[in-house]
């Protein structure tokens, strides 16, 4: 049986929908992919002439720091406060490592909601006593963003002819605990949006459902055999998380379903674990060597401010290399430029402001392929257990396989078990990890959207 929208969702079929036909035609239903670092929106209508819901990503108008507005679907999830003035998405993302976190800068907030800290950002500029933003915790800083995605929504219904009677659902991680959903819940009520039972689905169902449509139209459905009913896993490695469920697929009585088998543990590990291991192996020894310093040279405390200016450098380098891999690679193999001993450059210097050694300057940063080849290695390794340590500064980061082989476990299957492998997230984007899940997984088909960032939402 083919697996599509009208299979797995039996009151559609064959012009099923007149029962509930006057309420799609009445409403404009949002999806939000609110992710820890990039979030989307997606608006959905039913289209009266040709029978069908129409989806489409929005474009958003954001702020940058000279007061021009920048368009784009892609939100960062960032908000900055400078000059008196409030910057959400592209502008404020622009200051994310210039600024202060928890002062005047706020991001990665959504992996910090459900943490009860009180007044947990206790130096912020926005403490409510200077004006309407108020930022003191989390849930403060997701309050205002949702406030300025609702405004950008109802701009677009308005400008569109839209219903306004707007529906909302939101993804969130399968392994969002019930502290973090209970808070992303009062953000979204506080700005007035309409929520029911069904408001929260989990990132790797909205995945799914998205897939399911795109790959219908495209003609490279999935089919469940008569004498099988296929698991698949979805990979989900963004900037903050690496969540990854199983589901089953199967057919009954009344059609497809997709049944959830398991859920990783919730684990905080994304693509920004990449840019700080690099940051701290590799851009801040290049950092000490040009100005004649040793690690000693600086207290702890230092060492983390300075690593922290090295991390947008560092992102930078890596979206390079896995750029260029990404062009070179053949069937999610990796070239042998992938470990050589070429490097990409940023050109350019960063200069920093240090306690007793005054401006250090970092000139051209640059890695090669063979060093980011190491660092993937600890993100990458299938011997898990212990998570790598840093010395430098003290930090740990966790592989990949961690979560993968605890959602395994969970659903009592081996990976030869699994059919297809869902890949979602920007962070899935890196070809040496498409790689080394192609290893892993010898036995599974590779689903790879078209766009690992926007289809979360349009499935939402």
């Amino acid at each position: 049986m083919e697996v599509n929208i009208e299979s797995l969702f039996p009151s559609i079929r064959q012009g099923g929908l007149a029962t509930g036909e006057e309420d799609l035609i009445n409403s404009t239903y949002v999806g939000i992919d609110f992710g820890t670092s990039t979030t989307v929106v997606s608006v959905a209508h039913f289209d009266v002439e040709s029978k069908k819901i129409i989806t489409e990503p929005l474009w958003l108008n954001q702020k940058l720091e000279d007061g021009t507005i920048l368009s784009n679907e892609k939100v960062p999830t960032v908000i900055a406060w400078r000059n008196q003035n409030l910057l959400i998405g592209t502008g404020a993302a622009n200051l994310k490592f210039e600024l202060k976190k928890g002062k005047n800068v706020w991001y990665s907030f959504k992996m910090e909601l459900g943490e009860d800290h009180g007044a947990m950002y206790y130096q912020s500029e926005l403490d409510g006593n200077n004006g309407a933003y108020k930022i003191i915790n989390p849930i403060d800083a997701a309050k205002i963003f949702f406030q300025y995605l609702n405004a950008q929504i109802k701009r677009h219904v308005s400008e569109k002819g839209l219903s306004t009677n707007i529906k909302y659902a939101v993804s969130i991680p399968a392994s969002f605990e019930a502290n973090q959903r209970r808070e992303l819940i009062e953000a979204l009520e506080h700005n007035g949006m309409r929520l029911n039972s069904q408001s929260l689905i989990d990132e790797p169902n909205a995945a799914f459902l998205s897939y399911v449509q795109n790959a219908s139209e495209e003609g490279n459905s999935i089919y469940i055999p008569e004498d099988h009913y296929p698991n698949l896993l979805v990979f989900d490695f963004g900037a903050g998380t690496c969540d990854i469920s199983i589901l089953e697929l199967g057919n009954n009585l009344n059609g497809v379903y997709s049944k959830n088998l398991s859920i990783s543990r919730f684990e905080k590990l994304g693509g920004d674990d990449i840019d700080r291991l690099i940051a701290i192996e590799l851009l801040f020894p290049a950092l000490l060597n040009e100005n004649n310093l040793t690690a000693e040279d600086f207290l702890t405390p230092e060492k983390r401010r300075i690593i922290q200016r090295l991390l947008k450098p560092a992102e930078e380098l890596k979206i390079e290399i896995c750029q260029d891999i990404a062009l070179k690679m053949h069937e999610r193999i990796l070239p042998e430029t992938a470990s050589s001993e070429e490097f990409v450059s940023l050109g350019g210097v960063i200069t920093i402001d240090t306690n007793k050694h005054g401006k250090i300057t970092l000139t051209k940063p640059k890695i090669s392929y063979a060093q980011f080849h190491e660092v993937m290695k600890h993100f990458l390794r299938t011997d898990y257990i212990n998570p790598y340590r840093t010395e430098i500064v003290e930090g740990e980061f966790s592989s990949v396989f961690s979560p993968i082989e605890t959602a395994l476990n969970k659903a009592g299957i081996d990976r030869d078990d699994i059919d297809y492998v869902l890949f979602i997230g920007g962070s899935s984007k890196n070809p040496y990890v498409q790689a080394a899940l192609k290893n892993y997984f010898s036995e599974s088909e590779l689903l790879i959207p078209r766009d690992l960032q926007t289809h979360v939402s349009e499935g939402a």
